[in-house]
């Protein structure tokens, strides 16, 4: 078969006129600060656009909900420019082997490391200084976690969520994406190696369309897979490696373009303009967007670099010295905002400084660290480098010893296990969040999900979505009280009896949605006289009106797809008829059914700032209150008032029991964030909508128990 001009040109060795481009690029600016050969001062003006986008998501996430796009930009680049420094020469035996793998895992390591170390210390020390209720384990593994490159590996392994309050106060959890860089340098360094045994003539097509295959597998498992935003798609690099490859493929044609002599329209500048617009897109767009955005990237590159109007119109000097200290600034900018979140608390003022501290350090780690270090005369000696190595990864971890110990400045306390949920499990059982939440196999769950804790065959099944989940420890202290064993099967965003689920993806709706029917099911045909079934869900956000201001829109329904806020009475209705149906089963084998009502949620910007509320002298919010009028959850004018008035008429069926939570959780007259237990605020709340430990436990569990007897 003939191969297209494209793909015969598509990666030469680089051309001199290529060349000639490249060093005749102009330099960011007229400072001493050493750059590495061959840099484009241009590709600095994308990462200032890129940690721009980052910042303003972090700082005003309502006005720019997908300013996370930064980091999607920051791949790309990524990858142009890996793939500019190793593999613009394809042929060079120099540049293959055991050896140039080493040093090209080193150089980048180097790259990434120093400013890390730097950042990582004096800030989890100030997190520990001023969180009472900080996880000191918890910071000191995702801290040696990123400073070894596998942050983003441990966040999974802890189930924690980008989008969550998990991570709201951990400053760490921006170092999820170096973990996926460096993943990738170790599948390009095992490239690296394996190369010097492909012959020269095979290696100049054979590599880079390696590269591109992995790039369109990673991008297909990311529509297939990675589309839901769990855990897993947003931090591991399987989904996101097609990003970085899109970059790498940018650089190949950027190639080609100079070969061929084509010219690249100035208008094209436009993109840096359209690139910042898109932190304002829905982020219920997200899975068109992505895409698009990574393209509008790699368009910019190619044109920054081949169109010498567009490099005077991209060179201005501020935002070249911004580009170059984005990565600084990246690793500082969410320090701070966690700081100042335990201690000024969220608003304009405390944004206005993070801005400003950011940038401060990031330029103060540019040009004292990272532009020092590479300045440095690299030795060629293998046994140099691995030498230096060695004593920067024990540095990393001697330094996680220093935040064993209590390091807290104020005087309240938090109890660690009521704000963190105590989601480990419940001990001496199998029921955990990693066996329990979220399953893919019925039968395994059911077997680490149940527990008998006095031989009787009486169970108490919990049952619905994370809400059911976070009863965990209220329930098994209830079967223990009333001895019976205790099951509990719980699907996040997935409502029990079901009726959909909340997921972008078909092939993970179509999944969910089976285990769920699978659990009815399964209940059905097993429970026994004188079981008990607890039913928790966050109804208002499947089924809530257009009033309730968290609905869910990205939630697909068995009865209507795709439904929107108009849909949601009717298939609210639909199932109200699943619940009565599922209860009419149940009471006629004598079997009580129990659900429990909606609980107040809180806003965004409320829950951001309340949930770094203390009563220490360093706090700003110390003397002030969380609340929200309980008429908004109660009465005629409830957002909650159709789902409460439904589950009522139910239970005055006879067909189920109706906890309402919200007289439990409110005082007469408002519903509080935190509570006051003489000395110290306890926490009412672990994030916006699901209750702490402490609330189940003290709250709820005295009313749940009164209805299992």
């Amino acid at each position: 078969m003939r191969m297209s001009p494209i793909s015969a040109h598509l990666l030469p060795v680089v051309s001199a006129q290529y060349m000639k481009s490249l060093s005749a690029s102009p330099t960011a600016h007229s400072s001493t600060v050493s750059t590495p050969k061959g840099y484009l001062s241009q590709i600095d003006i994308v990462r200032a656009l890129a940690v721009f986008l980052v910042l303003l998501f972090h700082l005003f996430p309502t006005y720019f909900p997908t300013g996370y796009f930064g980091v999607d930009i920051f791949f790309v680049v990524s990858g142009f420019v890996i793939t500019k420094s190793h593999f613009s020469n394809l042929i060079d035996p120099y540049s293959y082997g055991f050896v140039a793998s080493i040093r090209f895992f080193l150089r980048r390591f180097y790259r990434l490391f120093p400013a890390l170390l730097i950042y990582s210390i004096p800030i989890a020390l100030m997190a520990s200084l001023f969180d009472d209720s900080v996880n000191v384990s918890n910071v000191s593994g995702s801290m040696l976690s990123a400073l070894l490159g596998f942050s983003n590996i441990y966040f999974v392994q802890q189930g924690q969520n980008y989008f969550s309050d998990d991570l709201l106060f951990n400053p760490f959890l921006q170092t999820w994406s170096l973990g996926v860089e460096q993943q990738f340098y170790l599948v390009v360094a095992a490239v690296i190696a394996l190369g010097h045994f492909i012959p020269s003539s095979f290696r100049k097509s054979s590599l880079p369309l390696f590269f591109v295959a992995i790039t369109f597998a990673s991008f297909f498992l990311w529509l297939s897979d990675g589309t839901s935003n769990s855990e897993a798609s947003y931090f591991l690099p399987q989904y996101r490696i097609w990003e970085i490859g899109i970059g790498m493929i940018t650089f190949w044609i950027s190639q080609y373009i100079v070969s061929r002599s084509i010219r690249i329209p100035t208008q094209i500048a436009f993109l840096f303009y359209v690139l910042f617009f898109c932190a304002f897109i829905p982020d219920s767009y997200v899975v068109v967007a992505r895409p698009i955005v990574c393209i509008f990237v790699s368009l910019l590159l190619v044109s920054i670099q081949l169109n010498q109007e567009i490099k005077l119109l991209c060179n201005h000097p501020l935002l070249l010295i911004v580009g170059q200290s984005s990565y600084s600034i990246y690793l500082w900018h969410w320090g701070f905002i966690v700081l100042f979140s335990l201690t000024l608390g969220a608003s304009l003022l405390s944004s206005l400084a993070v801005i400003i501290l950011s940038f401060a350090f990031g330029l103060l780690s540019f040009y004292f660290i990272e532009s020092p270090l590479r300045s440095l005369p690299r030795s060629r000696s293998l046994l140099w480098q691995i030498l230096v190595f060695l004593p920067s990864i024990l540095i990393s971890c001697l330094s996680t010893l220093l935040f064993q110990n209590d390091l807290f400045l104020g005087e309240s306390r938090f109890s660690k296990s009521l704000r963190l949920n105590d989601l480990d499990g419940i001990p001496n059982t199998s029921i955990s969040l990693a066996n329990c939440f979220n399953f893919t196999d019925l039968n395994q769950a059911v077997d680490n999900c149940t527990s008998d804790y006095y031989g009787t065959t009486t169970r108490l099944w919990v049952l619905g979505d994370s809400h059911a989940f976070r009863l965990m420890h209220m329930a098994a202290s209830i079967a223990r009280r009333n001895q019976l064993s205790i099951s509990l099967l719980s699907l996040g965003g997935t409502p029990f009896p079901p009726a959909g689920t909340h997921v972008l993806d078909d092939a993970m709706s179509q999944s969910k949605n089976m285990l769920v029917r699978n659990v009815e099911t399964y209940v059905i045909n097993n429970a026994r006289h004188g079981d008990v079934v607890l039913i928790s869900n966050r109804l208002p956000y499947y089924f809530g009106p257009e009033s309730y201001e968290n609905l869910s829109d990205k939630f697909n329904f068995f009865s209507v797809k795709n439904s929107h806020a108009s849909d949601r009475p009717a298939v609210f209705a639909d199932w109200i008829q699943r619940l009565e149906a599922f209860s009419t089963i149940m009471k006629d084998k004598g079997i009580k059914v129990i659900v429990v009502g909606p609980t107040p949620e809180w806003a965004l910007a409320t829950k951001r700032s309340c949930l770094g509320q203390s009563q220490d002298w360093f706090n700003s919010m110390r003397g002030t209150q969380c609340k929200y009028p309980v008429d908004k959850f109660v009465g005629a004018n409830s957002v909650y008032k159709t789902i409460q008035t439904s589950l009522t008429s139910l239970a005055e069926k006879r067909l189920l029991l109706y906890y309402d939570p919200i007289p439990s959780i409110c005082a007469q007259s408002y519903c509080y964030y935190s509570v006051s237990d003489g000395e110290s605020r306890v926490p009412l709340y672990s994030d916006d909508d699901h209750l702490s430990v402490y609330s189940t436990r003290e709250l709820i569990r005295p009313s749940i128990s009164k209805l299992v007897n």
